[in-house]
């Protein structure tokens, strides 16, 4: 015996209609449930630290790449270490 979907067998179009309608709505809710439910949708403030940190980030890479370079820089002059390998 072959198994057929439940709206392939119906003989009314309304009732065709009215069962695709409640299965698209059923999977649409399962599925913003579970989105928020496992955190893949992002509070307001969350998005406002992202947007805020890559405001930011020009800044603090350059920070970074001063504050890399000077130690790179101290180590070469350190007569206990033989090599500096820095990207800078």
């Amino acid at each position: 015996m072959l198994c057929y979907p439940i709206w392939q067998v119906t003989p009314c179009s309304f009732v065709k209609g009215f069962l695709l309608r409640a299965l698209h709505h059923f999977y649409l809710f399962t599925f913003f449930v579970l989105l928020a439910a496992i955190g893949a949708v992002p509070s307001p403030f969350d998005c406002f630290l992202v947007n805020r940190g890559l405001k930011t980030l020009p800044v603090r890479m350059k920070a970074h790449m001063t504050n890399g370079f000077a130690i790179a820089r101290w180590l070469e002059s350190n007569p206990r270490v033989m090599k500096v390998v820095h990207p800078g």
